[in-house]
């Protein structure tokens, strides 16, 4: 059973920095990050999260909605970390094949933990935690599985499967598997959900959705829609992107931007108005959308299985997909949308923006494809905001 850390040691061990609340368009600083290996980001219901660790030291910054930054000490070296709406986990080594599990409660300050028995060889990489269950790999004889437990120790649990990565989303538990598999864990049980397009380990993306290393953002419930930038994650049925190192996340209609030098700028998803973090929400999921100069080449290098034809239904074998491009993936065929290629010719120039103009009075009418292409900032409408990002796209 997790041990509470109280009195003295909890006040030894945790500093809470005072929390400020922040407006949608605010900055803040999380300098208490610097000395993280590494930082993560986390978006939940109504909280957005960075965090990481360093030695034994464990540290959450969360930025909606509003600041504040806690951070504690654990009776080991920390080996991951994992987060959910109000609670950081570690994954800690106090020896040989000796380990912990800590949680920090980010509103109360608690900090509980509880020790692991040894004699296992644990996968250092990462850890999920949610609902009072603790899951952990474990790798015995080259095969990886998942061991999982409640915090109250009525049960222990096993998933016999080769296990690639452990993740949280929507403070839920999941596992992803070597043959790309996602699924969800919770009460000794576990549930199948989607499968992954590419290799690689995902991030968190938003609420039911994970990012790939491959450039494409899955939902949880079946789906899968490519990218192409860095990182990106999806809140309200808008995607937000980021091209730089810098980590974002979202909650609550708010997404906040950490900067290289820790800064942190958070903003009203209705303030995004340049354009940068558009890819279309998925209202229509028979069109595919993908930003301006993505190649055959690479939607194929994503979905291996994929076929893709041209408007005349030739298929494609190189060169820049097109507005009216179509895609036969698992079975169904989906249109292609090219993001500001409102005419079809996969490029974006002042033709573009004339085919818009004209259709907003009226002397042009748009197919759902075309206004898909055409919907810039990714509020399900076509206007003149629209307008000035398309005409902002060619200069």
């Amino acid at each position: 059973m997790f041990k509470r850390v109280l009195s003295c040691l909890t006040v030894l061990a945790l500093l809470v920095v005072s929390a400020q609340f922040v407006r949608a368009d605010d900055s803040v600083k999380f300098d208490e990050l610097k000395a993280c290996r590494r930082v993560f980001a986390y978006s939940g219901n109504s909280s957005a999260y960075f965090y990481g660790f360093y030695d034994k030291t464990i540290c959450s910054a969360r930025a909606v909605p509003n600041a504040s930054v806690q951070w504690a000490t654990v009776p080991g070296a920390v080996l991951a970390v994992c987060h959910d709406e109000e609670n950081l986990c570690a994954l800690y080594k106090t020896g040989y094949e000796s380990y912990g599990a800590a949680k920090l409660n980010i509103n109360s300050g608690r900090l509980t933990y509880r020790e692991i028995v040894s004699g296992k060889s644990i996968m250092f990489s990462s850890i999920a935690a949610a609902d009072g269950e603790v899951f952990l790999i474990i790798v015995e004889n080259g095969v990886s599985y998942v061991s999982g437990f409640a915090q109250n120790g009525t049960y222990n649990y096993r998933f016999d499967s080769d296990i690639r990565q452990l993740f949280v989303n929507d403070s839920r538990a999941y596992a992803l598997t070597n043959d790309k598999r996602v699924y969800r864990l919770s009460k000794g049980g576990k549930s199948y959900c989607c499968q992954i397009p590419d290799d690689g380990k995902v991030t968190d993306a938003g609420r039911g959705y994970v990012y790939t290393q491959g450039l494409t953002l899955v939902s949880l419930s079946g789906g899968a829609e490519y990218v192409g930038s860095k990182l990106a994650l999806k809140l309200n049925g808008s995607i937000i992107k980021s091209d730089s190192d810098m980590l974002i996340a979202a909650a609550g209609g708010r997404y906040a931007a950490l900067n290289n030098d820790y800064s942190c700028v958070i903003k009203s998803i209705a303030e995004k108005s340049d354009g940068s973090g558009y890819s279309a929400p998925s209202t229509l999921a028979d069109i595919i959308v993908c930003a301006q100069g993505t190649t055959v080449r690479e939607l194929k290098d994503k979905y291996p299985n994929i076929s893709l034809r041209g408007s005349d239904n030739c298929e494609l074998a190189s060169g820049k997909l097109r507005t009216g491009d179509r895609a036969v993936l698992g079975g169904k065929t989906h249109e292609i949308a090219v993001l500001g290629d409102v005419d079809g010719t996969s490029t974006v120039t002042n033709k573009d923006v004339r085919t818009l103009m004209k259709s907003m009075i009226d002397s042009v009418s748009l197919s759902a494809c075309e206004r898909k292409a055409a919907d810039m900032n990714a509020d399900g409408a076509v206007d003149n905001r629209d307008l000035v990002l398309l005409a902002r796209a060619t200069s």
